[in-house]
């Protein structure tokens, strides 16, 4: 089997599911988004000392958003076979971390500017690439909960940044 099809060459791209959209539908830019959001927090886990706690909860943050590119990236037929979807379990999971994180991080009382290292950096990086998803969801509309996740996910990722200086 190769790896090209040769099925997108016309600007089009299939959903899990069967049907097919342009490549430029928003959709697309949505789990798109997401697919870097994983690729970031790859980045991130790559700069985690091997035995650091973090990076099992990286990857479990990256899990989930193959989960939600996954969600993003179905049609109705698609969305009826998939196995797991975001949960308000999964939402309240990462509000249960950013508190854990709070308690590290120095009080803050304002936003501060990325640079204090290239970890701290890199989780910035994951954080507005998760913003910039939530923004391209906001515009499909119709998923909730992926939307209350990416907006915990970034708060998490801001506070993993400033536990960090």
């Amino acid at each position: 089997m190769k790896l090209y099809t040769k099925t997108g060459d016309k600007g089009t791209t299939s959903l899990y599911g069967s049907s097919r959209i342009a490549k430029d539908d928003i959709r697309v830019w949505a789990y798109g988004t997401v697919d870097e959001l994983i690729a970031t927090l790859g980045i991130v886990y790559a700069h985690l000392p091997q035995n650091d706690e973090r990076r099992s909860i990286i990857q479990t943050l990256q899990k989930d958003c193959f989960m939600i590119g996954a969600e993003l990236a179905s049609d109705e037929k698609g969305l009826q076979l998939l196995g797991e979807k975001a949960s308000n379990l999964h939402v309240e999971e990462l509000e249960s971390l950013i508190d854990k994180f709070q308690e590290c991080a120095s009080k803050f009382t304002e936003f501060t500017y990325p640079g204090h290292n290239i970890l701290s950096v890199n989780i910035h990086l994951a954080r507005v690439t998760c913003r910039r998803a939530e923004r391209y969801v906001v515009g499909l509309g119709g998923y909730d909960i992926v939307l209350k996740y990416l907006n915990r996910l970034s708060d998490l990722l801001y506070i993993m940044a400033e536990a960090e200086k």
